[in-house]
C-alpha cells in the first residue's frame, strides 16, 4: 500500500500536499476495508451458516466494486495527473476486457448482479433450482474467463488486481511523461 498517506489531525488526507496528490488515497481506504470482508468471508464459511455467508459475500463483492467507485468518483479530484492515470486505467480496463476479466466478468458483472437483480454466481436462482433440485445449496467454483475460482480465491484475485491498478495509477499519475 502507499507509503504517502500523510493525514491532518483529523484523519483527513491533505488536498493536493505535493506528497500525496498522485496517491488514490480514496480506493486504498476501500481497498483495506476488502481485506476485511475477504477475512470476515473465509471465517463465514467455516461457520456453515448460508445466512451470514450470503450476507459476507454481498459485503466483499460491494466493497471491491466500490473501489472502482472511489477511484473514479474521488480520488480524480486529487490532481490533474491523477484524474488523467485514472481515465487511462478505465479505458484500458473497457478496451482491453479480456485482459482484465477478474474486474469485468467478476467485478462488475457480480456486483451488477448483486445490487440490481439480487442474485448471484455463488447461490443457485430459485428457477435454478426448480430445474435442478439437486444443485447444491452454494457453489463452490466460479468461472471467470477461461479459469475456475473458488469463492475466496475470486475475492483474493480481485483484490492482487486492484492492488496492481492502483500501484499502476499511482506511477503514471506520479511520472505522467515516462
Amino acid at each position: 500500500m502507499a507509503k504517502t498517506w500523510q493525514t491532518n489531525h483529523r484523519s483527513k488526507a491533505k488536498k493536493n500536499n505535493r506528497h500525496t496528490k498522485y496517491d488514490a488515497l480514496a480506493a486504498r481506504r476501500v481497498l483495506r476495508d476488502a481485506y476485511r470482508a475477504k477475512i470476515d468471508f473465509s471465517a463465514a464459511l467455516d461457520s456453515d451458516n448460508l445466512a451470514t455467508i450470503h450476507l459476507r459475500w454481498v459485503t466483499a463483492v460491494t466493497i471491491l466494486r466500490a473501489v472502482g467507485h472511489a477511484l473514479q468518483k474521488l480520488d480524480t479530484s486529487r490532481s490533474c495527473a491523477l484524474r488523467a492515470a485514472i481515465d487511462s486505467a478505465w479505458d484500458r480496463w473497457k478496451s482491453q476486457s479480456f485482459q482484465h476479466l477478474i474486474f469485468n466478468e467478476f467485478i462488475e458483472k457480480e456486483r451488477n448482479m448483486i445490487l440490481k437483480e439480487y442474485r448471484s454466481s455463488l447461490f443457485p436462482s430459485p428457477s435454478e433450482k426448480k430445474k435442478m433440485p439437486d444443485a447444491p445449496i452454494i457453489y463452490s467454483e466460479i468461472l471467470i474467463g477461461d479459469r475456475i475460482y473458488s469463492p475466496l480465491e475470486a475475492i483474493e484475485a480481485s483484490i492482487v488486481w486492484w492492488e496492481a491498478e492502483l500501484w499502476q495509477i499511482e506511477a503514471q499519475a506520479g511520472n505522467p511523461n515516462p
